[in-house]
C-alpha cells in the first residue's frame, strides 16, 4: 500500500499518466473531456493521499511524492497552469528546498522560460548544483549559448580538485557547440591537470577530430589510444571517408582476428562488405556477404547479409554451413549447400565439392503455401548411389556420407 502511488505512475504498471495523455491529447472533444475529468478525479484522490502520508513523519516521504504525483498528472493532461499550482503549493508549504526548487525549474524550461530557470537554479541552497544546471540550460538552448555555459565550468573548475570534474564538461560543451579546437585544448589541459586520466583525454581527442570529419588528423589520434575495437572502428570508417579501402579492410581483419565476439565478428565482415562495395569490388562483396550467410546465419548481420544478397544483387540465399537450423527465422525459399567448410573470403582454394555415394549435396527447404508458418518441406539432392528420401522437418539437418539425410 506504501507504493501504491508510485505504481499508479510507473509505465510497466497503472500507466496513469500515459492514460491521461492519451485521453487528453485525443482529436475528439468528448474524449479530451473524459481525460481531464480522469485527470481532475485522480490529482482529487493523490492530493487527499498526501495529505493523510504528509501527517506522519514516518510516512511523509510517501506523502511528498503523491504531492508531486498530481503535478506530474496535470503536466500529462497538458494542463501546465495548474501544474505549477502544484509546485507553488509545495513550496509554501514545505519549503523552496532545493527540490521543489529544481521542479519548479523544469517547468520553467518547459514552458521556454529559461531565465526563470536560471534565476530559480540561482537559488539552489548547492550553489554547485544550480550554477551546473544553469550551465547546462545554456548548452540545451537553440542556437547555444556554449561561451555562457564553458565560463560556469570554468568556474566551478577553480581548483585541482575540481577541475577534473568541470573541465571535462566544458570540454564537451564546446563539441557539441561545434568547436572542437577549443574542446582538443581543454582535453590537452586535462592530460597535465588529471594526469592519472591521460588515457582517457587522449581518447577524447580522438572522437573530437573524427566527430569534426577530421579524418586524417583523426586517425593519427587513434593510434594512441587503447580502447579496442572502438578505435580501430573509426580508424577504418576515417580510412574510408578518405577512399583509402585497403587500409580499412586491414583494420577489419585485425578486429576480426583479435575477436573473440561472433556478433563482432559478423558486424565487421558486414563493414568490410560495404567497403568492397564502394571499391567497386561487387564480385568480393558477394563472397564476403555469402560468408556471413554461412558463418554466422543467427546473427543481426547475417540477416543483413541475406536481405542484400536477394534485394540487391538478387542472388537467392546460399549458405554454406555444415548443418543448419530450420527455425521461423528461414525464408519461404532457402537453398543451402551442405558440403564442407566455408571458406573466408580471400582464402585460396575453393569449397570441398566432392561426395560419396547417396550424400547429400544439397537441400531446399520452401514453405509450404496455406500452411502455418512453421511447416515445411524439404528436398534433397544426393551424389549417385543410394537414393535419399525427403527428410521430415523436426529439427536440425545432419547430412550424413553413404546415407540419407536426417533431421536430429
Amino acid at each position: 500500500e506504501a507504493q501504491l502511488v508510485q505504481h499508479l505512475m510507473e509505465g510497466h504498471h497503472g500507466e496513469l499518466p500515459q492514460a491521461v495523455s492519451h485521453l487528453t491529447g485525443a482529436m475528439d472533444e468528448a474524449t479530451r473531456k473524459r481525460g481531464e475529468k480522469l485527470a481532475d478525479a485522480a490529482c482529487g484522490w493523490l492530493k487527499a493521499r498526501s495529505a493523510e502520508l504528509i501527517k506522519d513523519e514516518k510516512t511523509k516521504p510517501q506523502g511528498v511524492a503523491a504531492w508531486y504525483a498530481v503535478a506530474g498528472v496535470r503536466q500529462a493532461a497538458r494542463q501546465p497552469d495548474k501544474e505549477k499550482a502544484v509546485y507553488d503549493e509545495i513550496i509554501a508549504a514545505l519549503g523552496a528546498d532545493d527540490d521543489a526548487l529544481g521542479h519548479l525549474a523544469q517547468w520553467y524550461k518547459n514552458n521556454q522560460k529559461r531565465e526563470e530557470a536560471r534565476a530559480t537554479y540561482a537559488k539552489f541552497k548547492d550553489t554547485v548544483a544550480g550554477k551546473a544546471a544553469i550551465a547546462a540550460s545554456y548548452d540545451e538552448e537553440t542556437p547555444r549559448q556554449t561561451d555562457k555555459a564553458v565560463a560556469i565550468y570554468r568556474e566551478l573548475a577553480a581548483d585541482a580538485a575540481t577541475a577534473p570534474k568541470w573541465l571535462p564538461a566544458a570540454a564537451w560543451s564546446y563539441r557539441q557547440g561545434g568547436k572542437p579546437d577549443p574542446a582538443i585544448a581543454v582535453y590537452r589541459e586535462l592530460l597535465t591537470a588529471d594526469a592519472k586520466n591521460a588515457s582517457e583525454y587522449h581518447f577524447q581527442i580522438a572522437e573530437t577530430l573524427y566527430r569534426a570529419g577530421r579524418w586524417k588528423e583523426c586517425i593519427t589520434a587513434y593510434r594512441g589510444t587503447d580502447r579496442f575495437p572502438h578505435n580501430y572502428q573509426h580508424m577504418a570508417a576515417a580510412h574510408r571517408q578518405l577512399k583509402e579501402y585497403d587500409e580499412a579492410i586491414a583494420l577489419y581483419r585485425q578486429i576480426i582476428a583479435s575477436s573473440m565476439d561472433k556478433n563482432l565478428s559478423a558486424a565487421t565482415y558486414w563493414e568490410i562488405s560495404q567497403t568492397q562495395e564502394a571499391q567497386g569490388k561487387k564480385e568480393d562483396a558477394i563472397k564476403t556477404l555469402k560468408f556471413i550467410c554461412s558463418t554466422f546465419p543467427k546473427t543481426g548481420s547475417g540477416s543483413h547479409a541475406h536481405a542484400r544478397l536477394n534485394e540487391v544483387y538478387k542472388i537467392p540465399v546460399t549458405l554454406l554451413l555444415k548443418r543448419c537450423s530450420l527455425s521461423p527465422a528461414i525464408p519461404p525459399t532457402f537453398v543451402t549447400r551442405a558440403i564442407g567448410p566455408a571458406a573466408p573470403p580471400g582464402a585460396t582454394g575453393e569449397p570441398e565439392t566432392s561426395a560419396g555415394p547417396g550424400q547429400v549435396l544439397s537441400f531446399t527447404v520452401q514453405k509450404v503455401a496455406d500452411t502455418p508458418p512453421a511447416v515445411t518441406r524439404t528436398v534433397a539432392r544426393t551424389a549417385p548411389g543410394r537414393a535419399s528420401s525427403p527428410a521430415r522437418p523436426r529439427g536440425r539437418l545432419r547430412p550424413r556420407a553413404g546415407g540419407r539425410s536426417r533431421f536430429m
